[in-house]
C-alpha cells in the first residue's frame, strides 16, 4: 500500500490526472476533508483540466458538480447570496442554489457561516426572540412580603 497523502482539492485533481478511473490505495489523510475527497474518487472526472463530481439530485437526474477550491468558497458564496438578482437569500435558499452547481466537502457549513455573517441580512432579518419562562403566580406568606409596581412611561 503505497503511502500517498492526499491534501487538497488540486491534489486530488492530481491523482485522477495519474490514475485515470482506478483508485489509488491511500493510508494517509491529514484531515476530514481530504478523507471526504478521497471517499468521492469515483464522482470525480476531468474535463479540460478542471476537476468535477457527478452525482444524482434529489429528483433522480444525473448532475454534475463543479468542485471547488477553499479560497473560492466564500466569492462564490457572497455572490449568490449577496448580488442583486438574488437579493439576500436566507439560508437554505443559498445552500440550495449553490450546492446544485458546486461540491466541496463541508460546504453547507461554509455557506452557514457566510449568510450568517451577511451585514445586510442581520439588520433586516426578523430574529426570533428566546421565549420567556411560565409566569407563576407568588402567593405572599405575610404583610409586605411581595410588593409590585405597574411602569408606564415616559410621560
Amino acid at each position: 500500500c503505497n503511502k500517498i497523502i492526499v491534501t487538497k482539492v488540486f491534489e486530488a485533481k492530481g491523482l485522477i490526472q495519474e490514475n485515470g478511473v482506478q483508485k489509488p490505495k491511500i493510508s494517509i489523510f491529514e484531515s476530514r476533508t481530504r478523507r471526504i475527497l478521497y471517499k468521492q474518487y469515483d464522482h470525480f472526472t476531468l474535463v479540460d483540466g478542471i476537476l468535477y463530481r457527478h452525482r444524482e439530485d434529489r429528483y433522480g437526474f444525473k448532475t454534475t458538480q463543479l468542485v471547488l477550491p477553499k479560497q473560492v468558497v466564500e466569492r462564490i458564496v457572497n455572490q449568490v447570496h449577496s448580488t442583486i438578482y438574488n437579493g439576500h437569500l436566507g439560508k437554505s435558499k443559498t445552500m440550495s442554489k449553490i450546492t446544485d452547481r458546486f461540491y466541496r466537502p463541508f460546504l453547507k457549513d461554509d455557506i452557514m457561516r457566510c449568510v450568517k455573517c451577511c451585514d445586510v441580512c442581520q439588520k433586516i432579518k426578523l430574529t426570533q426572540l428566546a421565549r420567556h419562562a411560565e409566569l407563576i403566580y407568588l402567593t405572599p406568606c405575610r404583610p409586605n412580603q411581595l410588593i409590585t409596581t405597574d411602569l408606564a412611561g415616559p410621560f
